[in-house]
């Protein structure tokens, strides 16, 4: 399980399900936009291929400029939404039929106000669709022995078992614990129960 829908969440959970971790569960408090992008601009390449070398290089910079998902959401003019709809347009035809875009893909701010995740080849989308991977929208209320119990009372992982070894938020990193302390060093912290 991994807790957090960040940029780190949204890599990483992917090479996650595909590096043979089995079921990977994504819990998320609130949604977050996320949108799929090629690793390759399919235009640039078009013209990397048939254009003069200036022309090339400053039909290139327009293209990349005008095709990232932060100038669609910018120039989108006013009103959040025409890049509401793109986003949801974009992500939710690459989603399972099972997985509701309204609970997951949502968030309660406008497509500029916070973050919008990008997703190298649309990895999550095709890790969803595979059902690799599984998201759960929801609070922690604590952390159990069985794993996660959230406020709705629901234990996520759809019958995949979670052990409560080290729960790791995305994005954060944690250094390996030393043996023994030096003098002067901080005691250890134990895992909070309650988040």
């Amino acid at each position: 399980m991994v807790i957090g829908s960040g940029a780190t969440a949204v890599t990483l959970i992917p090479s996650l399900a595909d590096s043979g971790a089995g079921h990977v569960t994504m819990l998320q408090r609130t949604p977050t936009f996320i949108v799929p992008q090629p690793l390759t601009d399919p235009i640039s390449y078009r013209m990397l291929q048939t254009l003069p070398d200036k022309a090339r290089q400053q039909g290139w910079s327009a293209a990349a400029t005008s095709r990232s998902p932060s100038a669609s959401t910018s120039s989108a003019g006013p009103g959040p939404r025409r890049p509401a709809r793109l986003i949801r347009a974009m992500s939710e035809r690459r989603l399972p039929k099972d997985v509701s875009y309204d609970e997951h893909f949502t968030p309660p701010y406008d497509p500029w106000d916070q973050r919008l995740c990008v997703v190298p080849r649309g990895d999550l989308f095709k890790a969803l669709r595979k059902h690799t991977v599984d998201m759960v929208t929801d609070r922690i209320s604590r952390f159990t022995e069985k794993g996660i119990l959230l406020e709705s009372g629901r234990e996520p992982g759809g019958g995949h078992r979670h052990h409560r070894d080290r729960p790791q938020p995305a994005g954060l990193r944690r250094r390996p614990a030393r043996r023994g302390r030096r003098r002067g060093q901080a005691r250890p912290t134990p895992w909070p129960t309650r988040a």
